[in-house]
């Protein structure tokens, strides 16, 4: 079978790339991948493709680049484990809903630094996102003195705002699970809710702080809430 190998490779790439795809039928990317995306589909390349390295990492590429176009939902660590297999250009046309489970301190794209796999560049991918998902960190809510951030200190340091120019995106879940206290949230709820009116945009805002504690139907199990802050919280009524 490798004695087809340097006979598929005098091909066009773009060519190559019909090929694998016509060869293999779609391949369907789960919501949650303790792997790269690509390496999930690189397991599944059948064994009539398998006759080189290069031939493998060609047809998982364009097989991935196929399934992008369909997926409507995906979670993923940080945007490193999306952007690095995919083409600069691409865009996620039909992912509706997007979860990052990694802790983010950052929204807004920073160029000084590379590879420039970052959140903004993610979402911005992503034209019809209705729903982001973003882990954080309370020390993101504190200055170095402790003292809890001004707006225009969060906007320098957190770029989360920026998250409102995104046209189609209607829902914002926040979830923290290194605080319980909601006060030290209410700064940056504040904060976020006068940034989508100023753009004269609404978009549901939720921020969990108890993002570990699954609530189920209980006497001493509560959701609990103040504005936008959510949490579930377990109390010991007959003790």
């Amino acid at each position: 079978m490798r004695t087809n190998a340097p006979h598929l490779q005098r091909l066009p790439l773009e060519l190559r790339n019909k090929i694998y795809c016509y060869i293999v039928d779609d391949i369907t990317l789960p919501a949650t991948r303790d792997v790269s995306a690509l390496s999930h589909v690189r397991a599944r390349i059948p064994a009539c493709l398998r006759l080189t390295d290069r031939i493998i990492d060609e047809a998982a590429k364009a097989l991935l680049h196929r399934a992008l176009l369909t997926v409507e939902e995906i979670k993923i660590p940080g945007p490193a484990n999306l952007l690095s297999d995919v083409p600069p250009d691409m865009l996620l046309k039909n992912v509706r809903r997007l979860e990052v489970t990694k802790a983010q301190k950052r929204y807004g794209q920073q160029s000084s630094l590379l590879p420039a796999y970052f959140l903004h560049d993610l979402v911005t991918r992503c034209p019809q996102l209705r729903s982001l998902t973003l882990p954080i960190t309370s020390d993101i809510l504190f200055t170095s003195s402790s003292r809890l951030k001004t707006s225009a200190e969060l906007a320098a340091t957190t770029g989360l705002h920026l998250v409102f120019e995104h046209a189609t995106l209607s829902q914002l879940n926040l979830t923290c699970a290194d605080s319980s206290d909601y006060r030290n949230f209410q700064p940056l709820e504040a904060w976020l809710l006068a940034e989508a009116k100023r753009r004269g945009r609404w978009v549901e805002l939720d921020i969990n702080i108890t993002p570990h504690v699954r609530y189920v139907k209980h006497p001493e199990c509560v959701r609990g809430g103040v504005g936008c802050i959510t949490w579930v919280q377990w109390f010991d009524f007959f003790g």
